[in-house]
């Protein structure tokens, strides 16, 4: 999960498609944390937020 706070952009898509198990979700947010207010993410989902 390092490399992807490596990208000047990272692209997201379909999060949400599945639904993460909350050891997976830990993980997934850990490169999210990391690159918040420093480098472009874009997530898109289909789904609603929390649906």
């Amino acid at each position: 999960m390092l490399g992807l706070t490596k990208p000047k952009l990272l692209i997201i898509d379909e999060l949400g498609y599945m639904r993460l198990e909350p050891d997976a979700a830990h993980l997934f947010f850990q490169p999210v944390s990391r690159r918040y207010e420093a480098v472009a993410m874009r997530i898109t989902s289909n789904g609603s937020v929390g649906g």
